[in-house]
């Protein structure tokens, strides 16, 4: 394991008390996870003052669920996340389909600042038309 405590800390996007009565910190890599779930959940638009911040996967909200589908949810995550998230470089976006209308992409990253590699999975369903 890499001593990465020079790195220091952040506090959590879910704002919250510790146990000894203090504002919960986060590990850089914590950070990190939580940003890129931030980014890929917001859409395009949504963020008032940042109408640009976001990902275009919710395009794909009433898509079917077809390898090109797939194909282009790597491609919006990959464009949002080297926009978005400077800190970490993306090794590999896999998706996979468990459901009719459910996608699971498995997104493995590099964070550059401490040389970890780290994996996050995103659910992402379709609402198909009929």
């Amino acid at each position: 394991m890499i001593d990465n405590t020079f790195l220091g800390k952040g506090v959590s996007l879910n704002f919250d008390i510790d146990s000894s009565g203090s504002i919960r910190m986060n590990s850089l890599e914590d950070l990190i996870k939580e940003s890129i779930f931030i980014i890929l959940s917001t859409k395009i638009g949504e963020r008032v003052m940042n109408y640009h911040f976001g990902c275009k996967i919710h395009e794909l909200m009433f898509e079917l669920n077809t390898p090109k589908t797939h194909a282009r949810a790597r491609a919006y995550i990959d464009e949002a996340l080297q926009k978005w998230e400077s800190r970490i470089e993306v090794k590999k976006i896999s998706v996979e389909s468990l459901a009719k209308n459910e996608l699971m992409i498995d997104i493995d990253y590099y964070i550059q600042e401490t040389n970890v590699v780290d994996n996050l999975v995103y659910p992402f369903y379709l609402l198909e038309s009929k």
